[in-house]
């Protein structure tokens, strides 16, 4: 017999996420019903790559990444407990924190009437983020556009399959070369993406 307590149902939008994370062929049928130690597992395989992405992603003071390691010691607080719905509330208030604390700092708002204007939402006190683009990234973030998600169809000469092949060919992986000839190709392209 088995008990539907050591279960714990799993849509398929968690499938399709596990998948984009971990691979099609490790999560494929990854979906219904799951026991609950395997979806504890895969809560902390999330956490495990979450820190990993962060340490080798994020450049900031000590004091930031220290934090964020801190917070992300989730591994014990989610072996210790055995209900799911206390283990979902714990990842929650967790990610809650470390979102804000990426974007800048948690807010302190904990004796405010009304904290919701904009000015109480501006966390950049200590940090902030801003986002830089390499030309390579430019170019990789251009070939994803065109060639994987197909938002924008642009003439590519016969001889090449696809814009990435276009870019490593004719373009000799030059990004400066490349952006230069795509803005003057594609300029309303390349003002909506940039």
């Amino acid at each position: 017999m088995v008990l539907k307590d050591a279960y714990i149902k799993i849509p398929l939008s968690f499938e399709h996420l596990m998948s984009i994370l971990f691979g099609e062929k490790n999560y494929h049928g990854h979906v219904g019903w799951v026991k609950k130690s395997e979806y504890k597992k895969d809560l902390l395989k999330i956490i495990k790559y979450i820190k990993k992405t962060i340490e080798v992603n994020i450049e900031s003071d000590r004091y930031h990444q220290n934090k964020l390691k801190s917070l992300l010691d989730l591994e014990k607080r989610i072996k210790k407990y055995k209900d799911i719905n206390d283990i979902n509330i714990e990842i929650i208030e967790i990610f809650t924190i470390v979102i804000f604390e990426l974007i800048g700092n948690l807010p302190g708002h904990l004796h405010c009437k009304h904290p919701y204007g904009d000015n109480y939402w501006k966390l950049g006190g200590f940090r902030k983020i801003i986002y830089l683009q390499s030309d390579s990234q430019k170019v990789n973030l251009i070939i994803y556009i065109v060639d994987v998600i197909k938002k924008y169809k642009i003439d590519i000469p016969t001889k090449y399959y696809n814009l990435s092949e276009l870019y490593s060919f004719k373009f000799k992986s030059n990004p400066v070369v490349f952006l230069d000839w795509f803005k003057s190709e594609y300029p309303e392209f390349y003002c909506e993406i940039f």
